[in-house]
């Protein structure tokens, strides 16, 4: 039995740095927007899978965990 997998690549986007604790609004919006595509067109349909930066603590723990 082997099983297949099929990853689709619907949108991205490009923040330009290593990290987003020097410009956490615009990390913000970009998450935003990347997610805004998938709540409308795919949620349903698809999983939602997030590659975060690795090691994810301080200021970015707290971009990522809702309030």
């Amino acid at each position: 039995m082997s099983l297949r997998v099929i990853f689709f690549f619907f949108r991205s986007v490009f923040f330009g740095d290593i990290s987003p604790k020097d410009r956490p609004e615009f990390y913000v919006k970009c998450i935003h927007s990347v997610y805004q595509t998938y709540a409308d067109n795919y949620r349903r349909k698809i999983p939602l899978i997030v590659n975060t930066q690795g090691w994810v603590k301080g200021k970015q723990l707290k971009l990522l965990v809702p309030k």
